[in-house]
């Protein structure tokens, strides 16, 4: 289903306080008066006018730290998770300059790699090691967690996944938008460009925004769902024709795009702030998986068609998600799980804390007519 860019209203999506932001633009694109409502302000006044779509409930397997451990350094980024089999969950954290392995069971963690030279902000495990995004440049760290060979990619990566053959595909994060520049490009474990995907938006006011997408890979196929539109593209991964397009509906989304007259431009921080619809994307088998950034995790499953087949809501986290890092999916116990990073903002001693924790959640599959 082709999903139209109309701009103004679709890029309103859901967030707020935590709104994704562009890097340093000019003043003279300020056009918004008044500054919006915070983005969790936003997506509450929105959740609470609309009734929520039919979803299968989620169950909580693993939260860490958990409520009462709270480690709070005033930050409010989330870690960068990853599912490693065999081993737990692998989290990058822009606070240390290592990577840190969290035990299958979340009952203990350890820091797993060497002190590295830039702060990791995006990693993807492999079957020999881990790939690790240190800004303008791919490092491989091997399983005993020691950096190997390293390439430079000169460019900030707002998500990279691979896929079958050795390919490691890129959403470069670009300010302004170069014309000539594909949404993604496609590099081999050299380091070398070749192919790409996609083309970047031509609205200069949004400054890149609309270009930042989160990736997924299936069978001959590259998943890119858009964090500020509610839109999913599928494209060949051999040749990087795109195969599908389909809006991501919920019923509060109309109401974020009226809300405001996006994109604000937050003099303070001089960037261009806009809410966020999606927070994720990850894949197994034959399914897709988008994680909504809503206050509470909501996972959509897509077939590679494009088609919305299920939906998982998680009612009762003890928390309202302020923003997410990170996201993946395995088979495990006759289970589908999900992991994902959640800031927790909460207020302590009048004042406000953020606290990232690792959480996974499930489902059975027996339970969605599923072997």
């Amino acid at each position: 289903m082709e999903l139209a860019l109309s701009v103004g209203l679709i890029v309103t999506s859901l967030a707020g306080s935590g709104c994704s932001e562009s890097p340093s633009i000019q003043a003279a694109d300020a056009t918004a008066p008044l500054e919006p409502p915070s983005e969790v302000q936003l997506k509450l006044r929105a959740l609470a006018r609309h009734a929520q779509p039919p979803a299968l409930p989620l169950q909580v397997e693993g939260l860490y730290p958990r409520i009462g451990e709270e480690r709070s350094s005033g930050l409010k980024e989330a870690f960068f998770v990853r599912y490693w089999p065999g081993r737990g969950v692998v989290m990058a954290s822009g606070r240390i300059q290592r990577l840190t392995l969290l035990n299958q069971d979340f009952s203990a963690h350890r820091h797993w790699s060497e002190r590295l030279e830039n702060t990791p902000s995006n990693i993807e495990v492999l079957d020999d090691g881990v790939l690790v995004d240190a800004g303008g440049s791919l490092l491989h760290l091997d399983p005993e967690g020691i950096p190997g060979k390293a390439f430079h990619t000169f460019l900030d990566i707002f998500d990279l996944v691979t896929a079958p053959g050795e390919q490691i595909w890129i959403n470069p994060d670009l300010t302004p938008i170069p014309s000539e520049r594909a949404l993604l490009l496609r590099l081999n474990r050299l380091g070398q460009r070749t192919g790409k995907a996609g083309r970047r938006s031509q609205d200069d006011k949004w400054k890149g925004l609309l270009d930042r997408v989160f990736l997924a890979a299936g069978p001959g196929r590259i998943a890119a769902v858009h964090a500020i539109m509610p839109q999913l593209r599928i494209f060949d991964s051999s040749t990087g024709r795109e195969l599908a397009r389909t809006r991501i509906d919920h019923p509060s989304f109309a109401f974020m795009a009226q809300a405001y007259d996006w994109p604000y431009y937050d003099r303070s921080k001089r960037s261009l702030r806009a809410p966020r619809y999606t927070a994720g994307a990850a894949a197994l088998d034959d399914r897709l998986y988008v994680l909504l950034h809503l206050p509470d995790p909501e996972i959509i499953e897509f077939s590679w068609e494009g088609e919305e087949l299920r939906r998982w809501r998680l009612r009762d986290l003890g928390f309202q998600a302020f923003d997410y890092g990170g996201f993946d999916v395995r088979r495990s116990e006759g289970k589908l799980k999900w992991v994902t990073s959640v800031v927790h903002r909460y207020q302590e001693d009048g004042r406000r804390h953020y606290q990232p924790r690792v959480l996974e959640v499930s489902f059975r599959a027996s339970e969605a007519g599923e072997p």
